[in-house]
């Protein structure tokens, strides 16, 4: 029997990458009213991951960020690896050293080097 459903999000759940489709949503709630657990798996940080699921009214765990970080259907993090804070600086540096645009993607949001320089060439 089976009883736990996983999904990734992107050309799967989503449409366009924005939203939950209508058929997702009633698929999930009807899993749900089955006793079954779904869960959704994605390289995408928690942020972005939970905002399409909010808007679509589904509240389910998330492994997010290809699997750096596990939330509970109530946002709280029950796993995660993370990178220690020197390493992060270190690497940082170096890759200003060599002039190498970044972006750190953290459970407090994405930061990038040259943002400005990011979003003039979307």
């Amino acid at each position: 029997m089976i009883k736990l459903f996983a999904s990734d999000m992107d050309g799967t759940l989503l449409t366009n990458h924005v939203e939950v489709h209508k058929n997702n949503i009633q698929a999930i709630r009807k899993l749900q009213k089955q006793g079954k657990h779904f869960i959704v798996c994605t390289g995408r940080d928690y942020l972005q991951a939970n905002l399409a699921l909010e808007q679509a009214e589904l509240h389910l765990p998330v492994i997010a960020m290809n699997g750096a970080q596990i939330f509970d259907k109530n946002h709280d993090i029950i796993w995660e690896v993370t990178i220690p804070h020197d390493t992060v600086y270190t690497l940082l540096d170096y890759f200003d050293s060599i002039d190498l645009d970044w972006q750190l993607v953290t459970s407090e949001g994405n930061f990038r080097k040259n943002y400005a320089l990011f979003i003039n060439k979307v």
